[in-house]
C-alpha cells in the first residue's frame, strides 16, 4: 500500500494550484485514498487537478519503489 504524506500533498500544491491556494479537505482526502472512488463535482471544482496531483504523487511513489506494478486510470 502506497501512503501518501501531507509534504507530498503541498509538494503539489506547490507545484499545480496558483500561489497562496491549497487543497480542500475533500481533495486532501481523495489524495490520500488507497482505494477507487467515483469523483462528482461541477465544473471547475478542480476535478482534474486532483486527478493530476494524485497520478503525479503515485508515480513519484512508483520510481522509488521497484515492487510496484502499474497504475490505471
Amino acid at each position: 500500500m502506497i501512503e501518501i504524506t501531507n509534504e507530498d500533498i503541498q509538494m503539489m500544491e506547490r507545484l499545480l494550484l496558483p500561489k497562496g491556494c491549497k487543497f480542500n479537505n475533500e481533495q486532501k482526502s481523495v489524495l490520500i485514498a488507497n482505494d477507487s472512488a467515483d469523483i462528482v463535482a461541477c465544473p471547475g471544482s478542480g476535478k482534474t487537478t486532483v486527478l493530476i496531483a494524485k497520478v503525479a504523487i503515485l508515480l513519484k511513489k512508483f520510481e522509488q519503489s521497484p515492487s510496484e506494478k502499474g497504475i490505471c486510470v
